[in-house]
């Protein structure tokens, strides 16, 4: 099972509390619409809303974590990860590539 996206962490929390889209808008300082697109996958949130997202709905501090890590752009990721560990990130994400298409 491929793990969640953004927007689907983010629409099954909001509707795990019943919330409306108006009414998350509100409690994180949004326009409803943006969080319907932030939904739906369309646009990437900045980290001060990923913030104020965790914060509504009382995440821990892991869940807030992977909110900020799968809101972010995994291409970033993968370069910072490069250029933190040059020495043994290609051989990781070569490993990583080989398991996967076995």
């Amino acid at each position: 099972m491929p793990a969640e996206n953004f927007g689907e962490i983010l629409k099954r929390e909001r509707t795990r509390r019943k919330w409306t889209l108006r009414e998350l808008a509100k409690r994180v300082g949004s326009n409803y619409s943006y969080i319907s697109q932030l939904e739906s996958g369309l646009g990437r949130p900045s980290e001060d809303l990923v913030n104020r997202i965790a914060d509504a709905f009382s995440l821990t501090e892991e869940e807030r974590e992977i909110l900020l890590f799968v809101a972010r752009d995994v291409h970033l990721q993968i370069r910072e990860i490069r250029d933190k560990y040059p020495h043994v990130a290609p051989k990781y994400f070569r490993e990583a590539a080989r398991v996967d298409a076995q």
